[in-house]
């Protein structure tokens, strides 16, 4: 069922699973005001429809914006996320080595300062993210 789709971000969610999907935008300068807005609906819908488990997908996503700027992007999903009853959090990675190096100390530096309670891990695919979220 998709829940919101607007072009810029797509929101899925799969009631006999209770996983929302979750297309990452592609992620630039003259963008952030969008991306802000795009994951407020995200942080919305996980609260609307109290998901337990997420997978975002930002294998295909464009991302070029300064190591700040995502720093403080991410910060905004984070704490935003905190505030939710959301479980399980899978990120789909790219396949650019440098990128998710960088993603890597991203996510360790918002775990750091979020704390958030759930749980956060990274895998090379959609197959295995629903795998994982659907395992007890």
């Amino acid at each position: 069922m998709i829940l919101y789709d607007n072009g810029f971000i797509k929101l899925e969610y799969e009631p006999s699973t209770d996983i929302l999907y979750v297309r990452a935008p592609d992620v630039h300068e003259y963008d952030l005001l969008q991306i802000y807005q795009a994951f407020n609906i995200f942080i919305e819908a996980v609260t609307n429809y109290d998901i337990k488990k997420c997978i975002l997908d930002t294998s295909e996503t464009d991302m070029n914006v300064s190591d700040e700027d995502h720093r403080i992007v991410m910060r905004h999903l984070g704490n935003g996320l905190m505030a939710t009853r959301l479980q399980k959090l899978v990120r789909i990675a790219t396949k650019d080595v440098a990128r998710e190096s960088g993603v890597k100390k991203y996510v360790k530096q918002v775990y750091d300062e979020v704390k958030p309670a759930g749980t956060f891990k990274n895998f090379p695919d959609k197959d295995a993210a629903i795998k994982w979220l659907t395992a007890n």
